[in-house]
Parts: structure tokens; C-alpha cells; sequence
């Protein structure tokens, strides 16, 4: 039940690399991406501009673009950060709750298309363990 009681998330993208967008992804159009099934769930959103509360985390990565063919990673974890005092200082640590990962390959063109289906994929499993854990 790690998913119990939180109730808003705030949904980020990691900066792409040059190769990532080589591969046509946009960091906008990925952040979209989480939003919809988000948005139709009992889970609020952190309104733009606001604090970040829990981050609903995107990261694509290892990205190793070829003349026709995109290959990487795409990770997507809930976390935040808890602050750790010690010895009179006190730092942040970041403490993930859910985590998923997948290994991506597609031709550039269908690409963008395959990362975000399993965005949105992972975004649904997600939806569905936290209202599970709410019980």
C-alpha cells in the first residue's frame, strides 16, 4: 500500500538530449501524454506554477538513434523528497514509491507514437495501483 493517501501529483519530464529529439520526441507532447488518464482518475494534478507535490516522473533514456531505428529506455516513477537531518544538517533524499521501466525500439518515424503509448500504458498500471492501494 505505498500508494495510500496521496492524493496529487505533479507530472514532470526530464530535459531531452539532442538524440531523443532526433528521434522526434517532444518534452512537451510527452508531458501531455500522463494527463488525460490522470485527469479521469481520482488523482489530482499539481496546477502549473504551483509547488511540486509528488512527482509523477518521466525520464527517457540511453537513446541510440540510427539512420532508421530509435532504441532507449523510457523510466517513470512517483517520488518526492524527504528532508534528512543530520549532525544539524539537513538534506533532501528522494524516496520513490512506484517505478516502472521499458526498453523502446521502433523505426524514427512511428517512434514518438511507441513512447507514448507506453507512457500512457504505465500511466493507466499506475492509476490502477493507487486505487487499489486506497482501499
Amino acid at each position: 500500500m505505498p500508494l495510500k493517501g496521496i492524493n496529487t501529483v505533479s507530472v514532470l519530464v526530464s530535459d531531452l538530449r539532442d538524440s531523443a529529439k532526433s528521434c522526434g520526441l517532444d518534452q512537451t507532447e510527452l508531458k501531455e501524454v500522463p494527463i488525460h488518464p490522470l485527469s479521469g482518475s481520482r488523482i489530482k494534478l499539481t496546477p502549473e506554477g504551483a509547488p511540486i507535490s509528488m512527482a509523477y516522473y518521466i525520464e527517457i533514456g540511453a537513446l541510440q538513434p540510427t539512420s532508421n531505428l530509435c532504441t532507449g529506455s523510457i523510466g517513470i516513477s512517483l517520488w518526492d523528497l524527504q528532508p534528512i537531518t543530520a549532525h544539524g544538517t539537513t538534506q533532501y533524499r528522494k524516496v520513490t514509491y512506484w517505478s516502472v521501466a521499458y526498453d523502446v525500439a521502433a523505426s524514427r518515424e512511428s517512434f514518438p507514437n511507441v513512447v507514448k503509448d507506453d507512457i500512457e500504458a504505465a500511466t493507466k498500471l499506475f492509476i490502477a495501483q493507487w486505487s487499489q492501494d486506497q482501499k
